[in-house]
Order: C-alpha cells, then sequence, then structure tokens
C-alpha cells in the first residue's frame, strides 16, 4: 500500500510542478529515505521503488528554498507569498477580498478613538472592540470579531488560501499524510484549541473557491497561548488578542507538524512480536540493523528462561550489521541455532530478507551479496538441505514458508 501512495504521490507531483513550476524550489518534504523499512520481493515492486527513490532524491537535490511548505510563518519566503507575487490573477483577487473584509468595518473605524493610528493592516482595529475582561480577550460573540481578525493577517495569504491552486492543494495534503498519518502515526497530535477557518467566515462564503472537498490543510485562526510568540513579521505566528495564525490539520483537529525529521515507514512495516512470546524481549533486534555485537553481549544476561543462550545470541545477532544480513542466514541454515517453526523466526528472517535498505548507484546496499553466483549458490543449498530435513514433518509450516521467503 505504501509504494502505491508513493507512485500516486510522484504522479501528482509532476502535476504540480507542471502547473506551479515555482513548488520545484521547495522540498519535496518526502525523506529519500522513506522506503528504506518497506518490504519487498517482486522485481517489478522493486523496480518501482528505485524509481520512486531516484525521483525523489532527484527533487532534493534541486530545491532551492530551506522552508518548508508547512511552514506557519509567513514571511516573503513562505510559498503562499511567492506565488502570490507572482500571479497577477491573485493581485485582482486581493482587492476583492480587501474590498469585502473591510467594508463591514469601516464605521467601526470611523467611531475607534485611535483608528488614525492604524494604517494598512497591521493593527487591524483593536483599539474600537470591547475587551473581554472574563475572557482574557476579545470576545468570540463580538460581530467584528471575523473582519478584525482577517485585517489583521497578511491579506496576500486570505487570498492564497481561499483560491489555492487545486493541484497545490490536493499535493499539500497528500504529502501531509504521507508524513503524518503513515511517518508519524503513533505520535500524538499536539493539544490545540478549535480554529477559525476562513470557510466559518460569512463574510468570505461567497469568495471560496467551490471544491468537492475542503482542504485538510489550510490556515487558521487560534486562541492557543504561545508567550513566545511575536509579530509574523519577525518569522513567527501573528498575534491578534489570544488568536494566532497558524497552518492546521482539519482531519486532525490540531496544528500542523513542521518537522518531520523522525518520519519514516519503519513502524508500520514491523509486525509486533506479542508481548507474552518468548521473543517478545527481543523485539528491538527484529525492527532495525543498528545494534552491534557489544550492545548484544551487554543484554544476554537477560535471555529468557525459556529460550537458549545460543539461539539468543543467533535471533539478536542476525540483523546485527546491515551487509551481514544474508551471511547470516547462510550461517543459520548449515548449522541452525534458530528455530525456525516459530513465527518470531520467520518475522525476523522476513524482515532481513525483504527489508529494501539504502539506495546506492541504483543497487540496495543490504542486497549486493545475492549478485555474486557462488553465494547465491550456497543459500539455494542450505534452502534444500533445510528443506529434506523438515519435509517429513507436518508441524514445520513455518519453516516451509521461511524456506519459500
Amino acid at each position: 500500500m505504501i509504494l502505491t501512495i508513493m507512485d500516486l504521490w510522484v504522479a501528482l507531483d509532476r502535476i504540480t510542478i507542471h502547473q506551479c513550476p515555482l513548488l520545484k524550489e521547495y522540498s519535496p518534504e518526502v525523506p529519500s529515505n522513506f522506503l528504506h523499512s518497506i518490504l519487498l520481493h517482486r522485481s517489478s515492486n522493486l523496480k518501482r521503488a528505485l524509481h520512486i527513490e531516484e525521483y525523489l532524491s532527484g527533487r532534493h537535490k534541486e530545491a532551492l528554498s530551506v522552508t518548508t511548505v508547512f511552514s506557519s510563518s509567513f514571511d516573503d519566503s513562505c510559498f503562499a507569498m511567492k506565488y502570490f507575487r507572482a500571479s497577477g490573477d491573485f493581485q485582482q483577487l486581493n482587492d476583492k477580498v480587501i474590498t469585502r473584509i473591510r467594508a463591514p468595518v469601516t464605521e467601526l473605524a470611523i467611531r475607534g478613538k485611535r483608528a488614525s493610528r492604524y494604517s494598512g493592516f497591521k493593527g487591524s482595529l483593536l483599539s474600537a472592540l470591547d475587551y473581554d475582561s472574563d475572557m482574557g480577550g476579545y470576545s468570540a460573540d463580538s460581530p467584528t470579531l471575523e473582519q478584525n481578525l482577517l485585517l489583521a493577517a497578511p491579506t496576500q495569504l486570505v487570498t492564497f488560501e481561499l483560491y489555492p491552486p487545486r493541484a497545490f492543494s490536493a499535493w499539500r495534503d497528500m504529502t501531509y499524510m504521507i508524513l503524518r498519518d503513515i511517518g508519524l502515526h503513533s505520535v500524538p497530535d499536539p493539544q490545540s484549541r478549535s480554529a477559525l477557518f476562513l470557510d466559518n467566515f460569512p463574510i468570505l462564503q461567497s469568495l471560496i473557491a467551490k471544491r468537492q472537498g475542503l482542504p485538510r490543510v489550510t490556515v487558521g485562526f487560534s486562541d492557543q497561548q504561545d508567550h513566545n510568540t511575536v509579530d509574523s513579521a519577525e518569522g513567527t505566528p501573528r498575534v491578534l488578542g489570544k488568536r494566532r495564525l497558524w497552518l492546521f490539520d482539519r482531519f486532525r483537529a490540531s496544528r500542523v507538524m513542521t518537522s518531520f525529521s523522525g518520519s519514516s515507514s519503519a513502524t508500520l512495516c514491523t509486525p509486533p512480536i506479542p508481548e507474552f512470546s518468548s521473543y517478545g524481549y527481543l523485539h528491538e533486534f527484529v525492527s532495525g540493523t543498528q545494534h552491534t555485537p557489544n550492545a548484544i553481549i551487554a543484554v544476554q544476561a537477560d535471555c529468557p528462561d525459556n529460550i537458549n543462550l545460543h539461539e539468543f545470541l543467533a535471533f539478536s545477532g542476525l540483523r546485527c550489521g546491515p551487509r551481514l544480513q544474508w551471511f547470516n542466514i547462510a550461517r543459520e541454515l548449515a548449522s541452525p541455532s534458530l528455530s525456525f517453526s516459530h513465527e518470531e523466526v520467520h518475522t525476523l528472517i522476513t524482515q532481513a530478507a525483504w527489508q529494501l535498505g539504502p539506495l546506492s548507484n541504483g543497487a540496495r546496499e543490504w542486497h549486493v551479496d545475492l549478485d555474486a553466483s557462488n553465494f547465491g549458490g550456497a543459500l539455494l543449498r542450505g534452502l534444500c538441505s533445510l528443506l529434506r530435513m523438515i519435509q517429513a514433518n507436518w508441524q514445520e509450516g513455518v519453516t516451509v514458508r521461511t524456506i519459500g521467503t
């Protein structure tokens, strides 16, 4: 499923860049190594993964901007602002938006005691509003709060989010889904209070671009506290009373995450070992190849009572070093310390044999030894020997599946 989603993302990214060439200057956001943890064995799927990773690598190399498209710092470097400045159509739309926002508050501005101090949209017209001390801010029930929130926001951003390019909006939503729902699915959402989105504002209803569904990622006004927040001109979200402008994830009702450094498909691609299993304690040795021989030696005192030490060392050490995995598998076939009839051992072997790992000059680093004919022959002989050993035992179904893997 992850491979299919990434295939679709590549197609969408190409379409979006064709319609919005500016996007090519920005990072594709999806890490180049995002597919390293998935399990594949069919040649057709391996070729698809190769195409996706090469495309991602090229996109990252061509990206010029260091600003993420998911940043809530709406300065001149953000995608919306740059796209707005390069589009003549958006300039005309902006005039329409400004007229619609300002009209309902003209009379209020005149009545404001300090209205003459406010120019453009900075500062809006807050002096003309009643401050609600019980709420600690300007009343959400005020009939003019909507207008003042909008006047305090960069109108270029408001205009862009009212009329986002459809391809870009779809790309942003899909990219965030990959990074958040797949890559960080176990990470809890930031605590956020309710937000006001542009489609919640009655004065903007007639301006909102018609579409079948509302975008997942969009700007919103939130009353979430942040004592370090200053004006957006200095690179942090804009303040209006207690409401600030952020990018929001409408589906999760939370602010959009801005750091995806830990986004990975690893946890979704590693079957969990039940805690009650004798091998439950050894799950960390299944999920990756980062552990060292010294780390295994250090924890051998914790070997479960119903697993002998030889199997403990064989199990925990099989993926110890990414380039040693196939050699360790071949060794276990010849002189098995592992109980191949156990599902947990099947999971371990499958992870080692099918997990992609990094790409180097078009080849999978972890699996290059399979191209050596002498090693391939030794591996096949070991598999045949194991099959002959268990062929008369009907309880070895798991072992047969492992050989097939």
